[in-house]
C-alpha cells in the first residue's frame, strides 16, 4: 500500500529515530552509570518481585517497566530497557511531527527533521533513562491538546490528563504540567468561562484533576519520601536559606569585597543565564530559526495549545533554576524538556525562515542532517573492555570475594549487583585494604599507590583488559 503525503513524515520520524539510536548504540555500546542502576533494579525485580519496589530508590516505576517488558517477551534486562527507550524516542519524534503537521502541513517535515537532528534528543539516544518517558509525555500532552482544539472532544483531554500521569512514573516533576494543562483549558474557554456550561467544565476538569491525584496518591506508586524532597525544594524557606549560604560560599571563596553583597544576584543571574545558554546551544543548527525568525516563535499565544508551550517553559525553567539554585548544578539532559515544548513553535519557525530565505533553508536542512549524524556517530574509543573484563570476572572471581570496583559497571556486566564505589582508589588503597580481596581498578597507572603495593608483592596482577587505545582495567589480587 503506498505512502500517503500525510503519512510520510510520521513514519520518516519514528523509522529515523529508530535508526539513530541503534548507530548511537553501536557506536557506544557501554551504558551509563545511571542506566546501570536501573537494569540493576529491574534484574531485582525479575528476581525477587514487586513486594517492596521503593525499597532500594524511591522513584523506581522505569524499572518496573524495563522488568515486566523482559518478563513478557524473553528479552534480557537490557535488551528490554534499550527496546523501551528506541520506543519511547521514536513515538515523541513521531507525536512532535504529528502536531506541528495538524497545526501547518508544511511544519511536519521540519518537525520531524527537528526531532532527529537537535542535540537536545540526540545527546541520550544510547543510554537507558527516565527523560524520554517525560519527554514522550509531554508530546502527547501537546497532540491532545491541538486534537482538542480541532474536534472539541473532551476525551482528548482526558488522554492529556493519562499522559501526565504516565510521564509522573517517570519523573515525579512532570506533575507540573497539570499547571499549564488548566491555563490553556481557562485560556480555551475564557469567552464561556462564567456561563452555566463553562462553569460545568471547569467543575468537571477540576473533578478530573483531584480524581487523577487522589488515584496517584492512594495506589501505592508514590513515595512520600520523594514527595516530600520536592517539596523542599519548592518551599520558599528552603530556598532562601540555601541561597544564602551558597551566597556566603561564594563571597568567602571567590568575590571581592566589593561584591559581596550582590553575592546573591551573581548565583540567579548566573544559573538563569547557564540554563539559558545550554537550552540555546542544544538546538543545534536550529538556533538559526530563532536568530533569524523570531517573531514566528515567540509571537503572543493565540490558541491553548501556544498558551500551554510557553507556561508550561515558563514553569519547567522555574523548577530548573530553583533545583540549580539548591544543588549548585545544571546539566544539558534535564533542559532537553524545553526543546521537546519548543519543537512546534521552531518548526513554525523553520518554515518562515525557508519562505523568506530560500537558500539558508537549503543550508539548514543539510546542517540539520549532518548535526543528527554527528550527534550520534562517535569516534571516540569504546569501552568494549568493560564487558570483556566482566566476562572474566564472571567466570574465574567467586561472586561472593571482597571485590572493589573503581567503575561499577563492571560488577553489573560480571553478573553481579551494581556496585556503586563509595570512595575512589587510592582510598581504597591507603583506608580500606583491609576490606577487600580483589581490585577491579581503572587506568592503573594513574593511581601511585597501587603501583606501589603491585611492586612490594602485596598485589598481584591478574588479568589487563584494554580497548585498543587509552583505556585500561586490571583485575588484581592481594597475595597475603
Amino acid at each position: 500500500m503506498p505512502i500517503s503525503k500525510t503519512q510520510a513524515p510520521l513514519i520518516t520520524a519514528f523509522v529515523g529515530s529508530l535508526l539513530l539510536s541503534l548507530i548511537a548504540l553501536y557506536f557506544n555500546p557501554i551504558l551509563a552509570r545511571d542506566s546501570i542502576l536501573y537494569l540493576d533494579i529491574a534484574n531485582n525485580f525479575s528476581v525477587h518481585g514487586y513486594d517492596n519496589p521503593t525499597g532500594r530508590f524511591n522513584w523506581p516505576w522505569m524499572s518496573v517497566f524495563i522488568s515486566g517488558l523482559h518478563q513478557l517477551t524473553g528479552l534480557s534486562t537490557i535488551n528490554a530497557g534499550l527496546l523501551l527507550m528506541l520506543v519511547l524516542m521514536a513515538c515523541t519524534c513521531t507525536l512532535l511531527t504529528r502536531t506541528s503537521q495538524l497545526i501547518d502541513e508544511d511544519s511536519a517535515w521540519w518537525a520531524c527533521l527537528i526531532s532527529l537532528s537537535i542535540p537536545a534528543f540526540n545527546n541520550y539516544r544510547d543510554s537507558i533513562l527516565r527523560e524520554p518517558g517525560q519527554w514522550l509525555a509531554a508530546a502527547l500532552v501537546m497532540l491532545s491538546l491541538i486534537l482538542w482544539q480541532q474536534q472539541n472532544r473532551w476525551r482528548h483531554l482526558l488522554l492529556a490528563l493519562a499522559a501526565i500521569a504516565t510521564g509522573i512514573l517517570f519523573r515525579l516533576e512532570a506533575v507540573f504540567m497539570l499547571l499549564p494543562l488548566a491555563i490553556a483549558l481557562v485560556w480555551q474557554l475564557r469567552s464561556s468561562l462564567f456561563n452555566r456550561r463553562g462553569l460545568i467544565l471547569i467543575a468537571a476538569a477540576a473533578f478530573l484533576l483531584m480524581l487523577t491525584g487522589s488515584l496517584i496518591a492512594f495506589s501505592g506508586l508514590v513515595d512520600n519520601t520523594r514527595v516530600t524532597y520536592y517539596a523542599s525544594l519548592l518551599n520558599p524557606g528552603v530556598i532562601t536559606d540555601t541561597l544564602d549560604a551558597n551566597a556566603r560560599v561564594l563571597v568567602d571563596g571567590v568575590l571581592e569585597k566589593y561584591s559581596h553583597d550582590d553575592a546573591a544576584t551573581i548565583l540567579v543571574l548566573g544559573f538563569s543565564g547557564l540554563i539559558v545558554m545550554k537550552a540555546l546551544l542544544m538546538n543545534g543548527p536550529f538556533l538559526m530559526v530563532l536568530a533569524l525568525s523570531p517573531s514566528s516563535i515567540f509571537k503572543r499565544p493565540g490558541n491553548a495549545l501556544e498558551v500551554f508551550i510557553f507556561s508550561a517553559a515558563l514553569c519547567y525553567l522555574l523548577i530548573l533554576l530553583i533545583f540549580s539554585l539548591q544543588h549548585s548544578f545544571m546539566i544539558d539532559r534535564y533542559v532537553s524538556l524545553l526543546h521537546v515544548l519548543a519543537t512546534p513553535l521552531l518548526a513554525a519557525g523553520a518554515v518562515k525562515l525557508q519562505q523568506r530565505y530560500h537558500k539558508l533553508g537549503k543550508l539548514l536542512i543539510v546542517l540539520a542532517i549532518v548535526t543528527g549524524l554527528a550527534n550520534v556517530v562517535s569516534l571516540s574509543d569504546k569501552r568494549t573492555h568493560y564487558l570483556d573484563a566482566g566476562q572474566w570476572i564472571q567466570s574465574n572471581i567467586p561472586a561472593e570475594a571482597r571485590t572493589y570496583y573503581s567503575d561499577g559497571r563492571v560488577s553489573f556486566y560480571a553478573g553481579r549487583h551494581y556496585a556503586q564505589p563509595l570512595y575512589d582508589e587510592e582510598v581504597a588503597m591507603q583506608r580500606h585494604f583491609s576490606r577487600y580481596d580483589y581490585f577491579v581498578i581503572d587506568n592503573l597507572k594513574d593511581h601511585p599507590k597501587t603501583q606501589q603495593l603491585l611492586s612490594e608483592g602485596t598485589l598481584e596482577l591478574l588479568a589487563e583488559f584494554d580497548n585498543g587505545k587509552r583505556r585500561h582495567l586490571s583485575v588484581l589480587r592481594k597475595t597475603h
